[in-house]
């Protein structure tokens, strides 16, 4: 659920975006595979793989860290550790908000 609140804010503020979708870190290793992928936006609590892992995965194969976000349940305190030893940009906290989403935006705009 929180996906698609996520993803209409995304698309109404920047309506020019596609964006792509996988239920948890597996499917957003093969979305990685299949895919060219401008910006990864991941949680951190999902089933099968979780964010770090999906991180430490896209990582080793040389994508841009700047260009990873993480938005969880947890507190930015609490995923700061893992988002610099990572080299993660930006960490929010749920519910996401407007200025979030403005962030967001322009780190997919490049």
């Amino acid at each position: 659920m929180n996906f698609f609140v996520l993803q209409k804010l995304i698309q109404n503020a920047f309506p020019n975006i596609k964006i792509l979708h996988g239920l948890d870190g597996v499917e957003g290793v093969k979305l990685f595979s299949d895919n060219e992928i401008d910006v990864l936006i991941t949680d951190i609590e999902m089933p099968e793989m979780d964010g770090w892992e999906l991180i430490e995965d896209v990582k080793t194969k040389g994508y841009d860290m700047s260009k990873v976000i993480v938005i969880s349940a947890q507190s930015v305190e609490t995923m700061y550790p893992n988002a610099v030893k990572l080299g993660i940009r930006k960490c929010y906290s749920k519910p996401i908000n407007p200025k979030a989403i403005e962030e967001i935006g322009a780190i997919i705009n490049g």
